[in-house]
């Protein structure tokens, strides 16, 4: 390890005050080498954690990071971007973890510290609370700590560790891998416990030769006697946690409503009817319920009426479901018409008894709506008419090809939640702890009133359904009481309706300043603010949730407005604002050491300090770390050595790459920085040409650096495209964004081709029986010397259609040629395009990956990767090619990752153009109807004539792939199969590459 940089301290200190949890995260690193290397900080945060503070301590010098609106955080960045080179990109996100990563180069003998601080409050699931802290080092440390302590008014019912957690698998989460780990100390009183890992190097050297690799877990359930709740407050706010215990479970009306299109073929419908066997049998006896399965036909079990959870009604429930057969699309509008049927209509979800018992609806799917109605905003109104605000949609989107954005605002906008299941070895065990959650509803409209006008800035207060296990939290501002209430406690109500009849409580809370200092030492110290924080924090995430479900622009704006000036008070990066560290210019002189943690805020470009409660530092935290491990002096800083940095956060890659587009209005709000040239080095074989080449090489002298970090989450900035792959940080005007285009032709799918018809907004569809291993001449030009080829890879058969072959294009390559300068011969360039990357050559060889965004450019071509996984291929200014990517992370045995190609601007091909796609471009395509519109329900005729030849078309519906968006359904005139080879100017062998020889 003697090159590497190492990581001589690893500590941890995480202090939980009722139920809030404010995390440090220290990590230094040496460089004993006699060179610079790089030195990274990684780390997983809980997907619903804020950060609060992040700090870089270089050499002695300490750079602190600022919280700004996302946009005054992009002039920031580009600015110090524009006077030096910096590195940033995206990545990837884990379950229910997002990954923070720093990269900074350190010289020969220096040293780099990182601290970084997070927020969040740990959820009530099942009764108990778990604290999970990353511990990744990726080496085995010399100094290894983790402290947490935690403070509970109402007293502690247990606290226990798990086993470290090295798998994401419930199954590694309910039984662990191994004992309880060693060197783990635990400490408790009835209010305060404090548990310390502190392993050696030899006992982390055990767990593997990376040191430890998983999460260190606590779990721990809160005593709660009071039927009202627990109330807490401190400095004008308070929090209220309401659990109660004691109430019995209320009978529940539950419509399954299940997807079994075709992409629920294989494992994924083995694992649902795996789930739904185990949920049917915890049913309860006094349970109704009913089943509806869907694709592009929706049938209903019980169509009168749902039915008692008797043994024999579950076990023939159990019976259906292992017969279903996955098959058709997905027609979600429909299903979730047919499920508020079982309530509204005439056969009531429960016959008779319905109203006293508690309506679910559990909606599964793994897709996107492709039949029926697919406008997210028309399934959107129509589910909200018929559930009409009385039944709970509870919505599970199944792997990573399901529109879940839609799915979170059908369940939040109908009393329930979204929820992804991984397509992972424990998806059933996913579904079935999900259905745990809501199993046992207790209380049904939930209201929390504080009386005589004593409190403001409330966040949510009334509640659809309080479940067994789960907790309800509001939280707010109290109000200066008249003198003559002065020592008088707050006035609490509740009403909601319960197993038997409605229930209504009044109680009087006392008013006493709450701190665990008396109960809990070690939480004491900075930790007064607490309750403050957590009312910021819950009021930051109820803005953002109100946001996703708002109908307009105006009021998406205002909430916009208030969530970023809260999380600029409170130093949060959240969906809304963005983390920037900004490092002078060395020859600047001297800077001064700031405060660890900074307590101004920023708001367009001005900034003031938080005189209520800053952003705790790491030291106000409870008892101090150990200090760091010392290190040898750092050697003298070469002038000249840049240091580059970038900063990562990844967000879960799904497959789910194309959406709606976005409010013109709301667009910048989407979308990041673009990855910085500093890394594209790193993808290339050659040297870049010398036109680029300044963009790419450092500077002889040190530069200013940006460094930026921007949180998407659960509530993002997308909107409606929360978890697509972003590839590239923040587009400026003039560069490539994903092209909203008409194509003029294209091949995708299996292979599907659509032509435009000219002089119609008509499309014209048709689909050719190719063969594995053929390679297809698409397009073929002699006059402008371009042409571009398609190898076919053969894809399991449907077992719909076991008679048809199925073929995917995974590789292409567009060949351009043209006479080279002073008539010396040709010059030839070549892009090859597979489903890992592209290669341009001709003049050396120049590999191009799918990410992240780049252009190159060459004499008379330009290639250029934007976001969505799009390469733009420009062949002079009047030839403009697309080549898609279409990739599953976890693909079906009928999904396949493949490529699809689109002209999308053909001026700059000849009369002479032909190809399967090239003989469209000048074909003089003309459509004549032949029956009227709509005439008796049948489907609309006609005749198309192409060069002399005529084929019969039919107006049909198809699901289309005809831009960059999510495919979806629309009309075109389809040429029925055995008619396609006649539209063609050659058969199909005409089209047909000779192989090589020897290929």
């Amino acid at each position: 390890m003697s090159g590497k940089p190492v990581i001589t301290d690893f500590l941890i200190k995480s202090t939980v005050i009722s139920r809030y949890a404010l995390t440090t995260v220290q990590s230094a690193v040496h460089n004993p080498g006699s060179e610079a290397r790089e030195a990274v900080f990684d780390m997983e945060l809980p997907h619903e954690a804020f950060i609060s503070n992040f700090t870089l301590k270089i050499d002695g010098r300490v750079y602190v990071a600022e919280v700004k609106e996302k946009e005054v955080a992009r002039r920031v960045y580009d600015a110090a971007r524009a006077r030096g080179h910096t590195a940033a990109h995206l990545a990837t996100r884990g379950r229910e973890m997002e990954k923070f990563q720093v990269a900074v180069n350190v010289e020969a003998g220096g040293r780099a510290d990182f601290t970084l601080s997070y927020e969040e409050l740990l959820p009530r699931r099942l009764g108990h609370y778990e604290l999970a802290l990353s511990i990744r080092p990726q080496q085995v440390v010399r100094n290894l700590t983790v402290e947490v302590v935690i403070a509970e008014r109402t007293g502690i019912e247990y606290v226990e560790v798990l086993p470290l957690r090295t798998s994401e698998l419930l199954d590694n989460r309910l039984k662990g891998t191994q004992d309880v780990l060693k060197s783990t100390s635990v400490e408790r009183t009835t209010t305060c416990a404090r548990v310390c890992f502190t392993p050696s190097p030899e006992q982390q050297a055990l767990y593997s030769s990376q040191g430890i690799q998983g999460d260190f877990v606590v779990r721990y359930a809160v005593q709660m006697a009071d039927l009202i709740g627990d109330i807490q407050t401190f400095n004008g706010y308070f929090v209220h946690y309401f659990a109660p215990t004691t109430l019995p479970v209320v009978s529940k009306s539950v419509v399954f409503v299940i997807d079994i299109s075709t992409s629920m073929i294989g494992t994924k419908i083995r694992q649902t009817k795996e789930a739904m066997n185990t949920i049917l049998s915890d049913l309860r006896p006094d349970d109704d319920f009913n089943i509806i399965t869907f694709s592009d036909i929706i049938e209903v079990w019980k169509v009168n009426q749902s039915i008692q959870a008797t043994k024999q009604n579950v076990q023939k429930a159990k019976k259906y479901i292992n017969m279903i057969v996955p098959s058709g699309w997905t027609d979600i509008n429909g299903a979730l018409l047919a499920a508020a049927k079982l309530f509204h209509g005439d056969g009531q979800a429960g016959g008779g008894e319905a109203g006293t018992k508690v309506p679910l609806i559990i909606f599964l799917t793994d897709g996107e709506p492709t039949s029926g109605v697919t406008s997210s905003s028309a399934i959107i109104g129509h589910a909200r008419e018929a559930l009409r605000g009385s039944l709970s949609l509870f919505c599970l989107g199944f792997g990573d090809d399901v529109d879940f954005p839609l799915l979170q605002r059908l369940a939040l906008g109908n009393r329930g939640v979204a929820r992804r299941i991984y397509e992972d070895a424990d998806a059933s065990l996913q579904l079935k702890g999900f259905y745990d959650e809501v199993a046992s509803p207790l209380l049904v409209d939930v209201r929390l009133d504080y009386l005589d006008n004593r409190v403001e800035d409330v966040t949510r207060a009334l509640f659809p359904a309080f479940f067994n296990g789960s907790e309800l939290v509001v939280a707010g501002r109290l109000r200066a009481p008249p003198d003559r209430d002065r020592g008088r406690g707050l006035r609490v109500r509740l009403q909601a309706s319960g197993s038997a009849e409605a229930l209504e409580l009044e109680n009087e809370v006392r008013l006493n300043e709450t701190g665990p200092g008396r109960r809990c030492p070690q939480a004491a110290e900075g930790a007064e603010g607490f309750v403050q924080r957590l009312w910021a924090y819950h009021t930051i995430r109820g803005l953002l949730r109100a946001r996703l479900q708002a109908d307009d622009g105006e009021g998406r704006r205002l909430l916009k407005e208030k969530a970023v000036a809260l999380a600029l008070k409170y130093n949060f990066v959240t969906p809304l604002t963005s983390l920037v560290v900004v490092r002078p210019d060395d020859r600047a002189g001297p800077t001064p050491t700031p405060t660890p943690t900074p307590t101004a805020t920023a708001d367009a470009g001005t900034s003031g300090t938080s005189a209520q409660s800053p952003a705790p530092s790491p030291a106000a935290l409870g008892t101090p770390l150990p200090p760091p491990t010392p290190t040898t002096e750092p050697a003298p800083r070469d002038p000249r050595m840049l240091q580059a940095a970038k900063i990562t956060l990844r967000s879960r890659p799904d497959t789910k790459y194309y959406d709606e587009p976005l409010p013109a209005v709301e667009a910048s709000d989407y979308y990041d920085e673009p990855l910085p040239a500093v890394e594209a080095s790193d993808y290339y074989d050659q040297p870049l040409p010398a036109v680029e080449a300044s963009d790419y090489y450092d500077q002889p002298e040190p530069v200013d650096e940006a460094f930026y970090y921007s949180d998407y989450d659960l509530y993002s900035d997308t909107e409606d495209i929360e978890d697509m792959e972003y590839v590239a940080y923040g587009l400026k005007s003039g560069e490539a964004v994903v092209p909203s285009v008409s194509f003029l032709s294209s091949v995708d799918g299996d292979p599907h081709f659509m032509v435009k018809i000219p002089q119609s907004n008509e499309s014209l569809c048709f689909t050719i029986d190719g063969h594995a291993d053929d390679t297809l001449r698409l397009v073929e030009d002699p006059l402008s010397g371009v042409t571009v080829d398609a190898h076919l890879v053969g894809a399991p058969a449907d077992p719909q259609h076991k008679d048809l072959p199925r073929n995917f294009i995974d590789r292409i390559t567009v060949r351009v040629v043209r006479p080279a300068a002073a008539g010396s011969g040709v010059r030839v360039q070549e892009v090859n395009v597979s489903r890992e990357g592209a290669a341009l050559e001709g003049e050396g060889r120049l590999s191009i990956p799918w990410e992240p965004h780049s252009v190159t450019s060459r004499t008379g071509l330009k290639l250029e990767v934007s976001r969505k996984a799009c390469l733009s291929v420009w062949v002079g200014e009047k030839t403009q090619f697309l080549i898609l990517l279409h990739r599953y992370d976890h693909p079906s045995s009928l999904q396949l990752n493949h490529l699809g190609f689109y002209i999308v601007h053909g001026d700059g091909l000849s009369q002479q153009v032909r190809g399967l796609l090239g003989q469209f471009q000048r074909a003089d395509l003309r459509l004549q109807r032949r029956t009227v519109p709509g005439n008796a329900g049948e489907p609309e005729q006609g005749e198309l004539s192409c060069g002399g030849r005529r084929v019969s078309v039919t107006l049909t519906s198809r699901t289309l792939k005809d831009s960059p968006l999510p495919a979806h359904r629309a009309p075109c005139w389809l040429v029925h199969r055995e008619d396609a080879a006649r539209l063609l100017d050659a058969p199909y062998a005409g089209y047909i590459v000779p192989r090589k020889p020897g290929s």
